[in-house]
């Protein structure tokens, strides 16, 4: 539907537009019940993003135009440390602070599914265990000496791989280089054992240990030498963390990392030559990394 059609419709949706919202989603707010900044007084961001087809920078325009932010019961819940799926379904079930989560019964609680690492936060937060809630398995760790004999023999199979790489590109790996495959399947196996994500970090707060590992985990994915996931590759990066700017940083209560592309030309504007990640949770409790 054009603008003046719109008009022609829904004419409180000219605010909006003029405001900087894209017409669609002009147009969704009014049909939704917000025809001015006087009807958001009570809404919540976790309402407007209800919206079909309304995204998180519509959102922004009505908290820049109100002067505060919008109240979202899903975003507490997910600062507490909760995944979105938690939040979502405690949100939706009109939960909206730990004091109504304390009144509810081990049944009730139980009837959200919630998966271990939500069920343990749960625990923690009440501060009591949840019936039936399995205790979580003594954590197996290697000794030192052979985490870094693992580490210092799967250095040694990349660095071979790296050294057989060009020879990759002269033929299919598996007819013409069947000891560069083989390096390759053996990188895996060993990267599959001592890669396992960082468990446990809280993303919610800004402490120098969190953004030490955070940092070793960016370097390690983006910058070191690793295999991917077609057979035979391996990620070469012709720059290091240090030349490329590398930073991991604490801001609006998350975790971010970000880093200049220098393989990309100059002369694009940096929203092209930079990085941006954001930090995040999984539902296993896994650390995810988000495109921003």
């Amino acid at each position: 539907m054009t603008e003046p059609r719109l008009l022609d419709t829904l004419p409180a949706a000219r605010f909006w537009i003029e405001a900087g919202v894209q017409l669609g989603q002009a147009g969704k707010l009014v049909r939704a019940g917000f025809p001015s900044l006087e009807s958001l007084a009570e809404a919540s961001r976790d309402e407007l993003l209800a919206i079909p087809g309304v995204g998180k920078m519509t959102v922004e325009i009505c908290e820049r135009l109100l002067g505060r932010r919008l109240p979202s019961v899903i975003g507490d819940w997910k600062a507490l440390g909760f995944s979105g799926t938690a939040a979502a379904a405690f949100a939706e079930a009109g939960i909206d602070s730990l004091e109504a989560l304390a009144k509810l019964t081990e049944r009730e609680i139980a009837s959200f599914g919630l998966r271990n690492p939500d069920q343990q936060l749960c625990e923690t937060l009440l501060g009591r265990r949840l019936k039936g809630t399995p205790l979580p398995p003594p954590a197996r760790r290697r000794a030192p000496e052979a985490e870094r004999a693992i580490r210092t023999i799967h250095q040694q199979v990349l660095q071979q791989l790296a050294a057989l790489f060009p020879r990759k590109h002269q033929g299919p790996v598996m007819d013409e280089d069947p000891a560069h495959l083989a390096l390759w399947e053996a990188a895996r196996v060993i990267e599959s054992v001592i890669d396992g994500a960082p468990q446990g970090l809280d993303l919610t707060a800004d402490h120098p240990a969190t953004g030490e590992a955070l940092y070793e985990w960016v370097v390690r994915h983006h910058f070191a030498l690793r295999v991917l996931d077609d057979p035979g590759d391996i990620l070469i990066s012709a720059h290091t963390p240090k030349e490329s700017q590398l930073r991991v940083f604490f801001e609006h209560g998350r975790w971010f990392a970000t880093w200049i592309k220098l393989e990309v030309d100059e002369s694009q504007p940096e929203s092209i030559r930079r990085e941006l990640i954001l930090f995040e949770t999984g539902e296993q409790g896994e650390l995810v990394e988000a495109a921003v």
